[in-house]
């Protein structure tokens, strides 16, 4: 199953480094993984309904729904 992960730049409840770290682990176990990042979004923040990530993330999951290979940033 693709997996989407999404970090806010300014998230301090989990840091991009130990994020960028899981996003390995899950590639190296052959996880297809879109990796996007936000800048400037808090961890709350990236999940508000004004978040720039919200669009991203319906888009991918329509996409996943009509049978569209998910991005591999890996």
């Amino acid at each position: 199953m693709p997996v989407l992960l999404a970090q806010g730049g300014a998230d301090t409840l989990i840091k991009s480094s130990a994020q960028r770290g899981f996003v390995k682990d899950l590639c190296r176990a052959g996880t297809s993984v879109d990796y996007r990042t936000y800048p400037g979004l808090g961890h709350v923040a990236l999940a508000e309904a004004d978040s720039n990530a919200i669009p991203n993330l319906l888009e991918w999951t329509a996409d996943r729904f009509n049978g569209k290979p998910a991005k591999n940033t890996c």
